[in-house]
């Protein structure tokens, strides 16, 4: 065989076996050092160079609005964050090929023989690739940059997670910061920054970012004071002279903010001193003369200012020149030079919107405190073509251009039908003499374009003939630019000049050719002649101006066309009174209009408004003896009207107020009654409101919600009575629309479901029933007890309750955004403490997506859950009005129903394996109840979980209120609200704990007098319940047996104990002494052997919020102990105590070693670490604190 074959076959095998010993499921030191080499100098170098390459491209990317303060990181800009999109994708797909790929997570074999206490250690690791944590930690950044910062935090949690004692936790930590701030959780960020702070030898870096970060925040929170401290720190430790520079300009702003005018001139010259980018520096030198206040030397400053102007390259720059001149002038009192330079600014404004926009606000605010609506108006509506939205007031702004656009459309419609008046009153003669001046004056206009364009074409020729362009190319013959014309600076500067000729210099956006007539500039106040006819000209684009018929066109020369020209301006002056009146607090200006529609139209349209107008802005002037005239004219010629009522009675309005107020309050009752089944309740609360305010604007509303309700309740015929006596009404558009729509369903053969009153109540207690959220359709099955096969879902799903369970919410794609129902419910496992549960979302089909809680150990812990979120408005936000399905599922059963897309058969396994109540009710005494509970006996349970009920009337008091004062007395309970009957509310307080907390607690509310002041006129029951009787409660409406259950149980309990307290004063024995009022602790303690401490202490981490401290600690040689403290009292432990130990899956690696858990006060725990007994405090505990 030839010698070479055998080398290849050889070097081959050589490749393969190596390959195959280098795999990442093989854990040797060949395969670590491999997979290091490898992740590093092929997969995390490139990454991370792809990383800098983005940050470079942010840099020189950046454009800065020197009108707002500057961001302290330059990736806070999404436009310059865009261009390095590219590169940052490339980032993340590397990093992620980088653990996908490398990443080593199976433990070595074990040695055989003795092994090393550092062997051991080695074993125990998560990861054994070392270059992993670095692309965790690149991913993490990566990820931030492009915006995704849920997933960037949870891969630096992940690589927080996996290198416990990395030495790159404080970038880590550094990092998580930054996607805290993102998230607006400003006070985590601080803690992490604080740890970070804290840590030993942090590096210079490390520092300057942490502080730079906290800089950031009070920014953001407009701390200021706090911001320029930490960014004084920043610059000291700052080492590149751009970023330095930048810190500097941002100091100058924010002791700006603080009107410290000394301290930002020192911050912009030190700046300047730095010598920094010329920009930088220009805009620090024009803020520098922007803190003059008026006692420095102006002179000297002016005559700066002015060398710049004359500098050739501040050309792009002289608009802000002119405006830090114009606001020298507003503090030296000249007014004139200041409008005049203000003007200058916008006019030599370049490429700089920004300032282009804050120049014409500063102009529009000059003229409307002047009163000068008009140019006011042109200037703020020429702001807006450049003002960013996030500049301060933009929605001030944009309302104010509002306002006044509405008022000169208003003067504009009166001046123009007053000039078209007077022309028509000329007589023939002098209007032709003035139509022939007009065109002769747009034919000199036409010769005067005409040589201009002649003049252009001659310039091009000369430049053409002397051969320029030809002559640079010659000069340039050794540059390999091309023949394309961008390729020539020449050319396209000439190209440009000749866009700027003929366009002016026009903002990059769509439709650029269109002229923006709200643009301003200083001319537009010259008024000629020629204004006279600006309306007619716009109504006429397409007639020819040099033409008579073009000027005669809207000339009112008849007497039709003069009286619609008059209403025109009586409708013009009417509403303007009331733009200067209501809109712009202009009194005087409102009152002189409606005076002059009076004086010259004395029969208007609009009399009785005007008089009325008049005589109310006069009694604010405080002139009476005009306002009694118009006072009089109403009294006299309009008696029966509103406006001479309100004369008459001063408190008219208030009395019409207070029945719009009663009438909304009537409808938001009968819409509550009808989204509780109250139908029947609802057309008679509609028909009283009805008769009652038969002139009320929610007349509409009152009719369709009672269309709607009898709809529900009785026969086709009725419906569509009732529907098309809603039309005859003439209701707004949207009910009547929608009224039309379901007649013509009715019409084309569709049946209305029908509510019998046993209907109305079944859907009324299911909704309070443990899973009031289940789909509709199932809940009505399973309450009509419908058994359409249960058995349906044939072999394709097994229940096995002990495995795995998830959570899913499954909706339409297009019905509601998945991100935001995904972060609500994200958010909701935050705040319930849920934080080992993992929230994911997928695709079922192309129209289907699923949400998913994983984490949930068994169905008993899932239902736990279900019941708990399904009741959360605020983890089901935006699904309100939506269909959806939600239901628990095992993890095996969901690949299978996943897979095949059966979710109609695994809603009928559910049904008949975790539906919870399948209620079948009978009717006695009038009511439903549940022949299950009927004769069940209330249980004493003290143990068991409590609320606390307070059942009101509903239509006495304002329910609203009462449920925030409840839940305003101790915040630190959820506070629930829902219909008890047909006449009553039930507020709800959960989780109050045993016997002895829920008293405790009713004890203290029932002394709070703003809770129960308010129901002093009213009859109402409060009592708190535990779990068990509850459902009894509930269900059988057993108020009445379960109040004297409760008096002899729990009132008549607390009596005796009270009474056997004033007997014997009780004395703990022991070292320990009970305090209920100061901080507490809960502590875990555990034996060492066989448990993974750290991975005990990392999930109680996970689970806790970022306000918890949590630590590990020696109790003895045999037991270790986590301790998680920051719990203010005993109320607020023993709430994370009920909460923590519900959720069993922390405790896994305990459970087998024998652990105790309970809370302690602070000082007796210092007690117990001396004394180290445990189960002589947990007799104290359970005496105190458990029973």
């Amino acid at each position: 065989m030839n010698k070479g074959k055998i080398n290849i076959a050889v070097l081959s095998l050589v490749i393969i076996l190596f390959s195959i010993a280098c795999s990442n499921q093989k854990n040797t030191f060949v395969s670590r050092q491999y997979h290091a080499l490898t992740t590093y100098y092929n997969v995390f170098f490139n990454g991370k160079e792809s990383l800098k390459a983005g940050k470079k491209k942010i840099e020189e990317g950046i454009e800065y609005n020197y009108t707002l303060v500057l961001p302290v990181f330059d990736y806070e800009d999404a436009n310059a964050r865009a261009l390095a999109a590219g590169d940052i994708d490339n980032a993340i797909e590397k990093a992620t090929k980088a653990i996908k790929l490398h990443s080593i997570t199976r433990k070595p074999k074990r040695k055989k023989g003795k092994q090393s206490d550092k062997y051991k250690e080695f074993r125990k690791k998560r990861e054994f690739n070392s270059w992993i944590e670095d692309c965790y930690l690149l991913l993490g950044k990566a990820q931030f940059y492009k915006g995704d910062y849920r997933t960037a935090e949870k891969a630096l949690m992940q690589g927080l997670k996996d290198f416990p004692e990395s030495k790159l936790k404080s970038e880590f930590q550094i990092e998580l910061a930054r996607c805290e701030i993102y998230q607006e959780n400003y006070s985590g960020a601080v803690n992490l920054l604080d740890e970070v702070n804290a840590l030993p030898k942090l590096s210079r870096n490390s520092r300057q970012e942490v502080a730079a970060l906290l800089a950031d925040i009070g920014i953001r929170e407009k701390n200021y004071g706090a911001a320029i401290s930490n960014l004084q720190t920043a610059i000291e430790l700052q080492t590149t002279k751009r970023i330095k520079a930048k810190y500097y300009y941002i100091l100058g702003q924010l002791y700006l903010k603080l009107d410290q005018a000394s301290n930002a001139s020192d911050a912009f010259q030190r700046l300047i001193q730095l010598h920094s980018t010329y920009e930088m520096a220009f805009n620090a030198k024009i803020s520098q003369a922007l803190t003059y206040s008026g006692s420095e030397n102006g002179m000297e400053i002016r005559k700066q200012l002015n060398k710049m102007l004359k500098d050739q390259k501040n050309a792009d720059y002289r608009d802000q020149i002119y405006f830090a001149l114009a606001e020298m002038d507003m503090k030296d009192g000249d007014k004139n030079s200041a409008l005049a330079n203000y003007w200058n600014s916008t006019r030599e404004s370049v490429d700089n919107v920004n300032q282009k926009a804050v120049s014409f606000i500063k102009l529009a605010d000059q003229y409307f405190a002047d009163l000068n609506y008009k140019k006011a108006q042109i200037c703020y509506d020429s702001s807006m073509v450049y003002l960013d939205q996030n500049y301060p007031n933009y929605n001030a702004i944009s309302v104010r251009v509002g306002n006044l656009t509405d008022l000169v459309n208003h003067l504009n419609t009166i001046e123009r039908e007053d000039s078209l008046q007077q022309i028509a009153r000329m007589s023939e003669k002098e209007r032709d003499f003035l139509i022939r001046n007009l065109i002769d004056k747009e034919l000199e206009k036409e010769e005067a374009i005409k040589l201009a364009e002649a003049e252009s074409r001659a310039d091009k020729t000369f430049f053409t003939q002397n051969n320029m362009v030809g002559n640079f190319r010659s000069n340039n013959s050794n540059q390999t630019q091309g023949n394309w014309y961008f390729y020539n600076p020449t050319t396209v500067g000439l190209g440009k000049s000749e866009f700027q000729r003929k366009w002016g210099r026009r903002k990059l956006a769509d439709n650029w050719r269109r002229k923006n007539k709200s643009i301003a500039t200083g001319d537009d106040f010259n008024e000629t002649a020629e204004d006279i006819n600006d309306g007619a000209e716009a109504n006429q684009v397409k007639a020819d101006p040099k033409s008579r018929a073009y000027y005669l066109a809207d000339l009112p020369l008849t007497d039709d066309l003069m009286e619609k020209s008059d209403q025109k301006i009586m409708e013009a002056l009417h509403e303007a009174s009331f733009v200067y009146s209501e809109r712009l607090s202009d009194k005087a200006k409102a009152l002189e209009t409606m005076e002059t529609l009076l004086k010259r139209f004395p029969e208007n349209p609009y009399l009785l408004s005007a008089y009325y107008q008049c005589y109310s802005l006069c009694v604010q002037n405080g002139n009476l003896s005009k306002s009694d005239y118009y006072k009089n004219r109403i009294l006299t010629e309009f008696a029966d009207t509103d406006y001479a009522k309100a004369i008459k009675d001063p408190n008219y309005w208030a009395k019409i107020e207070a029945e719009n107020k009663e009438t909304e309050s009537l409808y938001m009752a009968a819409y509550d009654a009808f989204q509780n089944f109250y139908y029947d309740e609802v057309v008679r609360m509609c028909e009283q409101a009805i008769e009652k305010y038969p002139e009320s604007k929610l007349e509409s509303n009152f009719l369709f919600l009672r269309a709607l309700s009898i709809g529900r309740t009785q026969d086709v015929d009725e419906f569509k009575k009732v529907l098309q006596e809603l039309i005859d009404s003439k209701p707004n558009s949207e009910i009547e629309e929608v009224a039309r729509g379901i007649l013509s369903t009715i019409n084309a053969g569709s049946v209305p479901v029908r509510y019998s009153q046993e209907d109305m109540n079944k859907a009324r207690q299911n909704r309070l029933l443990i899973n009031w959220r289940i789909e509709d359709q199932l809940a009505l099955e399973m309450e009509n007890g419908s058994r359409d096969d249960l058995n349906s879902e044939k072999d394709y799903f097994k229940f096995i309750p002990d495995e795995e369970h998830y959570f899913v919410l499954l909706f339409k794609k297009r019905a509601a955004d998945p991100n935001r129902v995904m972060f609500n419910i994200d958010q909701y496992n935050r705040s319930a403490n849920k934080r080992n549960l993992r929230t994911d979302r997928l695709s079922l089909n192309k129209n289907d997506i699923i949400i998913l809680v994983k984490g949930l150990k068994d169905k008993t812990e899932g239902l736990k859950y279900f019941n708990e979120i399904v009741v959360s408005d605020k983890a089901y936000k935006g699904l309100e009005n939506i269909p959806y399905k939600n239901f628990l599922i095992s993890v095996s059963n969901f690949e299978t129903m996943k897979k095949d897309e059966l979710v109609n058969e695994y809603m009928s396994f559910y049904k008949k394996h975790y539906y919870q109540k399948k209620t079948v009710l009978v009717k006695k005494e009038g009511e439903l109840v549940d022949p299950e509970f009927e004769d069940q006996n209330f249980e004493v349970d003290s143990s068991d979980n409590h609320r606390f009920i307070l059942l009101v009337p509903t239509r006495k008091m304002n329910v609203i209120k009462l449920k925030n004062d409840v839940f305003n007395h101790d915040k630190d309970f959820s506070v629930i609200k829902e219909p008890y009957d047909k006449t009553r509310t039930m507020i709800a307080v959960n989780n109050l704990g045993p016997q002895n907390s829920a008293m405790e607690y009713f004890n203290q509310i029932a002394s709070d007098k703003k809770v129960f002041d308010q129901l002093a006129q009213v009859d109402y029951e409060s009592f708190v319940i535990g779990e068990k009787n509850f459902m009894r409660f509930f269900v059988n409406r057993t108020l009445d047996k379960y109040l004297s259950f409760f008096t002899e149980n729990y009132i008549i309990k607390a009596a005796k104990e009270k009474r056997l307290e004033k007997k014997t004063v009780e004395v703990d024995d022991g070292p320990y002494v009970y305090d209920p009022n100061i901080a507490h602790d809960f502590v875990l303690i555990f034996n060492k052997e066989g448990v993974n401490a750290k991975l005990v202490e990392n999930g109680i981490k996970k689970y806790n919020t970022r306000t918890l401290k949590t630590e590990r600690l020696s109790l003895d040689e045999k037991r270790d102990m986590i301790v998680v403290s920051n719990m203010r009292n005993k109320k607020q432990a023993m709430m994370y105590f009920r909460a923590i130990i519900s959720n069993r899956n922390l405790f896994d690696q305990v459970e087998k070693s024998g652990y105790r858990n309970f809370i302690i006060s602070k000082d007796n725990f210092e007690v117990f670490k001396n004394l180290m007994d445990t189960d002589q405090y947990l007799k104290f505990f359970s005496k105190r604190y458990l029973n």
